[in-house]
Formats: structure tokens, C-alpha cells, sequence
């Protein structure tokens, strides 16, 4: 089932874009 592998790597790479985005307003 490539579909489920595909959302867990979309919600990995949006969990690093939050963490950034979380980062940049830390700063």
C-alpha cells in the first residue's frame, strides 16, 4: 500500500516544517 506510506512521509515532513516555523518564532 504505497498510499499509507505516502501520507506518513507528507506528515513527517510537515511535522520538520512546524518545528521550523516553531523555531523561527522562538527566535
Amino acid at each position: 500500500m504505497p498510499r499509507e506510506r505516502g501520507g506518513a512521509d507528507a506528515s513527517g515532513l510537515r511535522e520538520i516544517l512546524r518545528r521550523k516555523r516553531e523555531i523561527l518564532l522562538v527566535r
